[in-house]
C-alpha cells in the first residue's frame, strides 16, 4: 500500500496470504534469491505498477469489519453443531 516493492519467501502460509501481489522466492536457495533481487531492480517500475495495482484489492479483503463476519460465523456455526 505504500507503493514499495515486496519481495517474499515462497513458504508457508505467505503465498496465501499475498497471492499475486508480492514476487515470491525461495529463501533457501541463494543464487535464485540474488537473481529475483536483480530481476527486480532491472524491472523496478513495472514491479512496483503492478504491486500498485494489485494490492488495493488484497488489503480489502483483510478488513477488521471482514474477519469479524468470518468469525461470527464460526461462532454460529459452533453453537449449532
Amino acid at each position: 500500500s505504500a507503493g514499495a516493492p515486496v519481495l517474499s519467501s515462497d513458504r508457508t502460509s505467505l503465498p496465501e496470504v499475498c497471492g499475486d501481489t508480492v514476487e515470491y522466492i525461495n529463501p533457501t536457495d541463494q543464487a535464485a534469491f540474488l537473481q529475483k533481487l536483480r530481476e527486480c531492480v532491472d524491472n523496478l517500475d513495472w514491479i512496483r505498477e503492478e504491486q500498485q495495482r494489485k494490492a488495493p484489492a488484497l488489503l480489502n479483503s483483510y478488513s477488521w469489519e471482514e474477519m469479524a463476519k468470518q468469525v461470527l460465523a464460526v461462532y454460529n456455526e459452533e453453537s449449532n453443531s
